[in-house]
């Protein structure tokens, strides 16, 4: 509602009450500045409360005033390397692979056969020795990536009370990573775990790229606040599945609250969908049942670095570019 009509309704209810409202009589209603989260945020009516100059009459009303306020925020890059693994689609882009061919990293020569092309003929090698040889690359291919987060309701979980939660932490790393790994050439898309559907296909482009900053911000599968309802993981696996095509790469993003969540790490990466695990760590260790719950998830990440699957653990006091960063290290030694 715009300010002049909500000045002119309010007037006209004061009239009606008995109020004598003149031309001098200034009506202001208040402004102020709201820090919102990312999402939907609804407002209900107002309360309207009038008294005259003495301050012995007073009514109040409510005004309906409905309003819907919605924050999408920007999607961010890291400055940290995404942890993706080896296999890749067959779109040309930065993960390296076995193969040779087309890329930029040396991998090996050969001797030159016909119609092999004058750019990859090694010259240099030719006016040392008079031999000529062909120069092979690792090629390079663009990456086919789904992220997934686990919005169930066992994954609303956070360290303290005023300290984030698993789901909105999840929830921005995605965007962060869905970014980075789009500047870079790869096909991305967005999924969640959740009672509601949220699907976006892997893809590219400006169009894709708005698409998924609006379904992170507002998609009632990733609420800030759990729904209450039980996901049927079981049902939902399957229409997963159908949709990921082979060799398409997951990036999950889950606090390992659960085996559940591990269960279906493990069943995406056997079933041909590379699976890395990054892991918000919503536990404390303040009381002996929050100290239990840490060591059952560390079990966890233990069980899937054995079954093959990488985890970053992303503890509660440090940021999703400093938990990769550290991964990135301990890989590459």
């Amino acid at each position: 509602m715009s300010r002049s009509a909500l000045v002119g309704n309010v007037t006209a209810m004061l009239e009606d009450a008995g109020f004598l409202v003149s031309d001098r009589c200034a009506i202001r209603p208040k402004s102020f500045d709201v820090a919102a989260r990312r999402g939907v945020h609804d407002f209900g009516p107002a309360t309207l409360v009038a008294r005259d100059l003495a301050g012995t009459t007073e009514r109040a009303w409510t005004l309906p005033a409905p309003a819907s306020l919605t924050c999408v925020p920007p999607l961010l890059t890291l400055s940290a390397p995404v942890p993706l693994r080896d296999r890749a689609s067959r779109y040309v882009g930065r993960v390296e692979t076995a193969r040779r061919g087309e890329g930029v990293e040396f991998a090996a020569t050969r001797e030159y056969r016909p119609g092999d092309a004058p750019s990859r003929i090694d010259w240099n090698r030719r006016a040392r020795t008079r031999e000529l040889t062909t120069v092979e690359y690792r090629e390079e291919r663009a990456a086919t990536v789904l992220l997934l987060v686990d919005a169930r309701r066992e994954a609303y979980r956070s360290p303290g009370p005023d300290a984030p939660g698993a789901v909105d932490r999840s929830v921005d790393a995605a965007g962060r990573l869905f970014t980075t790994l789009a500047d870079a050439g790869d096909r991305v898309g967005v999924a969640a775990l959740s009672p509601d559907d949220a699907w976006l296909g892997p893809d590219t482009g400006a169009d894709h790229r708005a698409a998924a900053r609006e379904l992170l911000a507002t998609s009632p599968a990733l609420s800030s606040v759990p729904t209450g309802r039980r996901s049927a993981v079981r049902r939902w696996r399957r229409r997963l599945r159908r949709r990921l095509s082979p060799g398409t790469q997951v990036v999950f993003l889950t606090p390992l609250c659960d085996e559940v969540a591990s269960r279906l790490a493990r069943r995406l990466d056997a079933h041909g969908n590379p699976v890395t695990v990054v892991s918000p760590d919503p536990t404390a260790d303040r009381t002996p049942e929050e100290r239990l719950a840490r060591v059952a998830r560390a079990l966890r990440r233990s069980r899937l670095r054995d079954a093959g699957v990488p985890v970053v653990d992303w503890p509660g006091e440090s940021s999703v570019d400093a938990a990769l960063a550290r991964y990135a290290e301990r890989r590459a030694r």
